[in-house]
């Protein structure tokens, strides 16, 4: 029933775009809010309220290992299909980086509770840092054949998220006090933050489809697929591959959470970067399309085999 009523969102979202008056004024509108305030207001709510123990080398390690291991993979059967520079760039980086804010928080806290929610944050934490920083580095040095380290550093300084769960594990390991006026303040932002992100993805969606470039090119539908299978259903096997054989210890809920978390469709941010690098934006727009209305299937299959 919960997955039903997050599906249900975003296709009001996916509804409303059709009808909006310029509706991708609107999307950016709406993107900017919950980026700068509902999310950040959500994650450093949880992070300061909650047990930031877990972030240890060890957690990040499990988490980030197998997206190292599947991006390296990625790139391989890439050159192995002589694709050009520009589907290295960006192909690769699609296949790893999932929607872990707008969708993963949201049906975290729909399928495992509030519990694991709290886990899910550190993952945003983890990758969030990852892309904007190695991300970033990558697809510079690939399309542009260098580092613009200073673009780097105000990428992630000035990151909303970063920044939100930074401060809310430095105020959660010293113990600071979250005075009740702001404790109130932060869960009413905060409780916003879920269902806007599930209506903005839809917005989105509804946007590209609609109003956006033909959807039915049957190349970049086929890199679109084979993209969305990368991020779908190879990453999460790489984790539980790399589980298996290591034997590392993770608690049960962890488990859980990580692989929903990797198990998210294509992040928004990777169309963003995609457009502004000229690289296959298409493509990832429309792998960003077709994985996130396949995630319905993706839930079922995690239901039945891993999260039950």
């Amino acid at each position: 029933m919960q997955l039903v009523t997050v599906f249900t969102i975003i296709l009001i979202g996916m509804i409303a775009s059709r009808f909006i008056r310029d509706p991708k004024n609107y999307v950016k509108v709406l993107n900017d809010t919950v980026f700068n305030l509902f999310l950040p207001a959500l994650i450093l709510t949880l992070l300061w309220k909650g047990d930031v123990t877990r972030l240890t080398p060890h957690f990040v390690l499990i988490t980030l290992l197998p997206f190292f291991i599947t991006f390296l993979f990625v790139i391989l059967i890439l050159k192995a299909l002589r694709m050009d520079k520009d589907a290295i760039a960006i192909y690769p980086l699609a296949s790893v980086f999932g929607n872990l804010a707008y969708l993963g928080l949201p049906l975290t806290s729909s399928i495992l509770g509030l519990n694991a929610l709290e886990i899910a944050v550190l993952v945003v934490l983890i990758h969030s840092l990852t892309f904007f920083s190695f991300g970033i580095m990558w697809i510079s040095l690939i399309t542009l054949g260098y580092i613009n380290l200073k673009r780097i550093t105000c990428s992630c300084v000035k990151n909303p998220l970063i920044i939100s769960s930074i401060l809310g594990v430095v105020l959660s390991a010293f113990k600071v006090p979250l005075p009740l006026f702001l404790s109130n303040i932060l869960d009413m932002l905060g409780n916003v933050a879920l269902p806007i992100s599930l209506l903005l993805v839809g917005m989105w969606i509804g946007n590209e489809l609609f109003h956006g470039r033909s959807f039915f090119n049957l190349k970049e539908l086929k890199d679109a697929l084979l993209i969305s299978f990368f991020k779908l259903f190879l990453l999460p096997l790489i984790f539980y591959l790399f589980l298996f054989l290591t034997r590392l210890n993770l608690s049960e809920l962890e488990i859980r959470t990580i692989t929903l978390q990797l198990s998210m469709p294509l992040a928004i941010t990777n169309f963003i970067v995609a457009r502004e690098y000229e690289c296959h934006a298409g493509v990832i727009a429309k792998a960003v399309i077709l994985s996130t209305l396949s995630l319905p299937l993706v839930i079922h299959i995690l239901g039945k085999f891993i999260i039950p």
